[in-house]
């Protein structure tokens, strides 16, 4: 083990407190540690020197198990995992190398947990081998130093990563690894699957798709690549996509049979009405002029589709039109599968090319799972695995060459990026219109889906809507709310009375709804310092000090005064949960983790809350309950 050069005024009396000792002058960045680097000039590393350099990165990451690669390295204790959580400059500067070697796998963190993806050149999964077990060390180390979000946090960015990339030829060794280093933490990191007990009322419905067009009309033949742009400029103005998007959502309210006849009426009423909307050449002649689309007629259709000879037929078209009128058929369908049929039905009468279909439908399901709960990992798999798309670029990989396109095939995997890439409505806007090409149909189509999974639009943003829609248009909007929630309304009933399946609480939540409600175990002085306590403090609003009730989006139940105040204080919260059924309650395994209960025992203290349809418990209390 390689010492300090400085003396220190009492003998040490392990190799643990001689490891403790030079670990914290390490991160001091003390002159006379004789080790192979100083701190600073780690952080100050090159790329190619953290690659080139071996013996560096069980100091900056140290763990409590001794290295295989270097034998000299220090370990840790809880003894030093306190003394490192009193110095504030030690803090300081492991947060630093934490930043540095991130930055070097293409994350960024600003210091505040949340770990982002950078878009650089060099994304984690193409780094030499070796730096796979360097990151086993880094989620490990943050775990075990007390950083356990700042460790989920990260592994939940790899994972969907990988689950986005085709090619990665990371192991699954590998990954089994990866996921070791959360194992014990509170907070285990998995996929989040949201069931659609749990979909939230929407605040607006299909208004995202209308802003998207708007905020992007302007950029269509003059295109901006970049999310720097005011939204809504001088000449921003509604389009055709949300004329028609209009259409499609009045003959989805207005026609119970939802017959081709009834949508062709309603395409041709809304055309008419807006006559100057810039349609494409094949849709304005069958618009206006059907007689002169003889020669594009699809004579197929007059038996294949079941449309009457009576009425216009399909130009076996493969345009983005049917793609961006489609939203209504997310918004109101019952089911993935309805969803499917209303994308079909929506596009055939026009853009009947397999192509044009499956653009229909792929923005139809999207916006359907989007708004019952499904996470983007969800949605990202459904759309590549049942239409075929590549979404393997992102929005850095795609902006550069993307050019205008109006196949179904060119713009959906762009739209879905800009979702995918998204954190919130505004963001999902700004980088569909970013990416160049068929800007307002992109934006269109980007806004349908992210008003859907965020579920929140701006408030500036609907109002500046306000003055620049018609009338009629808010009429079907308010028309289209109404119906979806009443939809939501019936599924909720249905839910009550009839589901028998347990409400699970996921493994792992990364992000809640804004109706969504993180529940965790604490400590009455409200002391959040470890576990989903800590998690919580950094994502969801829990407050230090205040150690039960409501905060934020996250609430705390004591559990470390015995079981009998555990007991009461879960009492209370489930009093608090069946005042409030417009929330829904995620509760963690509370109680089974520092305060050091069993499932078996913390279970029965929520068999009152068994059948309240607003909480989920972890599938551990479930079985634990019989139920």
């Amino acid at each position: 083990m390689i010492v300090s050069t400085r003396a220190t005024e009492q003998p040490l009396s392990s190799q643990a407190e001689v490891d403790d000792l030079l670990l914290l002058r390490f991160f001091l960045d003390e002159e006379d540690v004789c080790i192979p680097y100083r701190h600073e000039e780690i952080v100050r590393f090159t790329d190619d020197e953290i690659e080139r350099y071996h013996d560096f990165i069980q100091w900056i990451f140290p763990t409590s198990q001794p290295s295989r690669f270097n034998g000299e390295a220090p370990t840790i204790d809880e003894h030093f995992v306190s003394m490192f959580h009193g110095n504030q400059c030690v803090l300081q500067n492991y947060c630093k190398s934490c930043r540095r070697y991130l930055h070097y796998m293409d994350f960024d963190c600003n210091g505040d947990g949340n770990i982002r993806v950078y878009h650089g050149d060099r994304p984690f999964y193409r780094l030499p081998y070796h730096n796979f077990l360097r990151m086993t060390r880094m989620l490990q180390s943050l775990r075990e130093t007390g950083h356990p979000q700042c460790s989920a946090n990260l592994f939940i960015q790899m994972m969907d990563i990988l689950h986005r990339t085709r090619n990665h030829h990371v192991s699954s060794t590998t990954i089994a690894y990866w996921k070791n280093t959360q194992k014990g933490n509170e907070i285990e990191p998995h996929s989040r699957i949201t069931t659609n007990n749990n979909q939230l009322k929407p605040s607006s419905v299909m208004l995202g798709a209308l802003i998207g067009d708007t905020v992007g009309s302007i950029y269509e033949f003059c295109n901006i690549k970049t999310t720097d742009f005011p939204l809504f400029s001088e000449g921003c103005s509604f389009t055709d996509d949300s004329v028609m998007t209009i259409a499609v959502a009045d003959w989805l309210l207005h026609d119970p049979v939802r017959s081709q006849q009834g949508l062709e009426d309603s395409l041709v009423k809304w055309g008419h009405k807006y006559p100057d909307e810039s349609y494409g050449g094949a849709f304005q002649r069958w618009l206006f002029m059907p007689e002169f689309l003889i020669t594009l007629r699809d004579k197929s259709t007059d038996t294949m589709d079941g449309i009457p000879h009576g009425v216009r037929h399909p130009y076996n078209s493969w345009g983005n039109g049917s793609a961006m009128r489609a939203a209504a058929c997310g918004w109101l369908a019952q089911s993935v599968e309805d969803a499917l049929d209303l994308g079909k039905r929506s596009a055939m009468i026009t853009h009947n090319h397999p192509e044009g279909i499956k653009g229909a439908q792929a923005v139809a399901t999207a916006i359907y799972l989007a708004r019952t709960g499904s996470p983007k990992a969800e949605i990202y798999q459904y759309i590549e695995e049942t239409f075929g798309y590549d979404l393997s670029c992102d929005c850095d990989d795609i902006r550069p060459t993307y050019h205008f396109d109006v196949s179904c095939q060119g713009t959906l995997p762009a739209a879905l990026a800009a979702f995918f890439d998204s954190h919130d409505f505004e963001s999902a806007i700004r980088l569909a219109v970013s990416l160049g090409g068929d800007s307002d149909t992109i934006a269109c189509i980007t806004g349908a889906i992210a008003e859907a999974f965020y579920h929140e639009i701006p408030s500036a943003i609907v109002e500046e809507m306000h003055h620049r829609l018609p009338k009629e248009f808010w009429t079907i909007i308010t028309e289209m709310y109404a119906a979806v929630s009443n939809n939501y309304e019936n599924s909720a009933k249905d839910a009550t009375n009839h589901n028998t399946q347990p409400r699970i609480t996921p493994e792992y939540i990364s992000e809640l709804r804004p109706n969504e409600v993180f529940v965790f175990g604490s400590n009455a002085r409200g002391m959040h310092y470890g576990g989903a306590a800590a998690f919580a403090v950094g994502r969801f609003g829990a407050i230090m000090g205040q150690g039960e009730g409501l905060q934020g989006q996250s609430y705390a139940i004591p559990t470390m005064e015995g079981m009998e105040n555990m007991q009461a204080a879960v009492d209370r919260f489930i009093a608090f949960a069946k005042e409030h059924t417009e929330l829904i309650f995620l509760v963690t395994p509370i109680g089974c983790g520092i305060a050091g209960y069993t499932p078996e025992e913390v279970a029965p203290l929520f068999l009152k809350a068994a059948t309240l349809p607003n909480l989920c418990l972890p599938d551990s209390f479930w079985k634990c309950m019989s139920i």
